[in-house]
């Protein structure tokens, strides 16, 4: 979940970099379909964890970013101002359940910082986008792509690191 999350956000990121003159319906089916993607995988491996505590908030992540990817896609004619809202409020949610994510790991004694980092990260982002919302869309747009970067690369490297820990406690249960 963590490795696709992060992928979807470095190739976010990719597309802006190399295409930045792009259009804002463009932009809007893009970010869109990215939250479609990330929320599909955090709908899908809720259910498929749904039944453990902490695994149900990526259940209603899922829900939420499937919804508001949908609801950006099927209304292109939005606003700036929404979708700039939009884009901030997915971000400020995502960081939450990372640092949710974060706790409850190291509780279970994965004390692993990559995964606090990136939930902060992604919540002062969207706080970020909020108090300047007023500068407009192009602005935005670089501020978007150094958030796909550095969240991308932060899932991702956690995301690696937790695919050991399964392998880890797979091997141990196997001997």
């Amino acid at each position: 979940m963590f490795l696709v999350s992060g992928f979807v956000c470095i190739a976010e990121g990719l597309v802006i970099c190399l295409w930045p003159e792009m259009s804002f319906k463009t932009l809007i089916y893009l970010f869109g379909f990215a939250i479609i993607i990330q929320g599909t995988v955090q709908f899908f491996y809720g259910i498929h964890r749904s039944l453990e505590n902490p695994w149900l908030i990526v259940l209603y992540l899922g829900v939420i970013n499937l919804a508001l990817g949908h609801f950006i896609i099927f209304y292109p004619h939005l606003p700036e101002i929404i979708f700039i809202m939009s884009i901030a409020m997915t971000w400020t949610s995502t960081g939450i359940v990372m640092l949710l994510f974060a706790f409850y790991l190291y509780k279970e004694t994965h004390k692993d910082s990559w995964l606090i980092v990136s939930g902060v990260f992604s919540v002062l982002a969207g706080f970020y986008v909020v108090a300047h919302f007023q500068k407009g869309l192009i602005p935005l747009l670089w501020v978007t792509v150094l958030y796909d970067f550095l969240f991308g690369l932060l899932v991702v490297v956690f995301g690696l690191k937790a695919r050991a820990w399964t392998r880890m406690y797979f091997d141990d249960a196997i001997e």
